[in-house]
């Protein structure tokens, strides 16, 4: 089965080249350009993985760590601009990866693989 990913960003050039990467290794990928769109998108197909822009407007993207990191769906933050202390501390704390702008799509993908088998794995435990 597919594993499905949710890309929370407005950048849509990033996003065709993400969506396109992760095709490649057989994920479903599914968008969202606006808070509506990715609250309706987590509350009716809850995914399997985020990756998210962490300046996304109007989403405070580390109060979306912590919901998350409650029901179990891994998280990937992406940015163009590095993270100040307390960002920092609160992602590094929830074991989130960062990944700052511009972004080499195979590493992104490379954790997106990984982080989904640690989920696998400890599910069939």
């Amino acid at each position: 089965m597919n594993k499905k990913v949710l890309i929370i960003d407005n950048d849509r050039d990033l996003t065709a080249v993400l969506r396109s990467s992760l095709e490649f290794i057989d994920c479903e990928v599914i968008t969202a350009e606006n808070v509506a769109e990715a609250s309706r998108i987590l509350r009716d197909q809850p995914p399997d993985i985020v990756i998210a822009e962490i300046l996304f407007p109007h989403l405070n993207v580390l109060d979306l760590v912590y919901q998350l990191s409650d029901i179990g769906v891994p998280m990937i933050i992406t940015g163009i601009k590095s993270l100040d202390c307390e960002e920092r501390k609160r992602v590094f704390c929830n074991q989130v990866p960062f990944f700052q702008k511009p972004i080499l799509p195979n590493i992104l993908v490379e954790k997106v693989q990984q982080l989904l088998n640690e989920k696998h794995i400890s599910h069939s435990n």
